[in-house]
């Protein structure tokens, strides 16, 4: 997860009109999806939007660092980059 985690130390600043989204930004996404945002985000027919800062902040507040530990490896290592994204601030406009 080293190569995620410098490549949003190094373009975190920058949102998707300065640096359109690539391969990379869809593996972060993908890797993020395997965090449960139950009773944070809307369903497909949800009437709102939630931005990805907003969702985060939500996660960490609902989930305590005992629960993250227990989960398996995929999932808690997901939930770790969700974790960088709030230190970095990537994808700020998500």
């Amino acid at each position: 997860m080293a190569h995620y985690e410098a490549y949003i130390a190094r373009y975190g600043d920058r949102d998707f009109n300065e640096m359109p989204f690539n391969e990379v930004d869809g593996l972060i996404f993908s890797q993020l999806a395997y965090v449960d945002y139950a009773g944070i985000v809307g369903g497909v027919d949800a009437q709102f939007q939630t931005l990805l800062d907003d969702a985060a902040r939500q996660y960490f507040a609902l989930h305590p660092a005992e629960e993250i530990d227990n989960e398996i490896g995929i999932v808690q290592k997901a939930i770790y980059l969700l974790q960088e994204f709030l230190i970095i601030k990537n994808f700020y406009l998500c």
